[in-house]
């Protein structure tokens, strides 16, 4: 009796052991993930970092400011002549409306009838 109680407790030993051996090995696999999931972040952030410093040597910083400097200048000027005409379309529609000919008596129209 006395030696399988001895058997009963070496086997239980065993067991907790066999236990901690599965947790050890679990996790040393969850390491090995880890890693491998690392190694593929690099490559890919090498990949990424190739194709940006191939496109900063093709992009030309100092051309490109250029452009959207003159960019801007012609869209104000742009804008500029937009501001005119809407002003000279406004005076234009009011000089040729009805009201008009009734606000200021200096306008003298041969032909009252007008078509645009």
């Amino acid at each position: 009796m006395k030696i399988m109680a001895k058997d009963l407790v070496r086997t239980r030993s065993q067991v907790t052991k066999f236990y901690q051996m599965k947790c050890q090995m679990q996790a040393v696999g969850l390491r090995l993930q880890t890693i491998k999931s690392t190694q593929a972040m690099t490559d890919a952030m090498k990949g990424a970092s190739r194709a940006m410093k191939s496109m900063n040597a093709q992009v030309n910083a100092a051309g490109m400011a250029k452009i959207l400097k003159d960019f801007e200048q012609e869209s104000a000027l742009m804008d500029d002549k937009q501001e005119m005409m809407d002003g000279t379309f406004a005076a234009l529609t009011f000089f040729l409306s009805p009201q008009s000919f009734l606000l200021c008596p200096f306008i003298r129209v041969q032909n009252p009838c007008v078509c645009l």
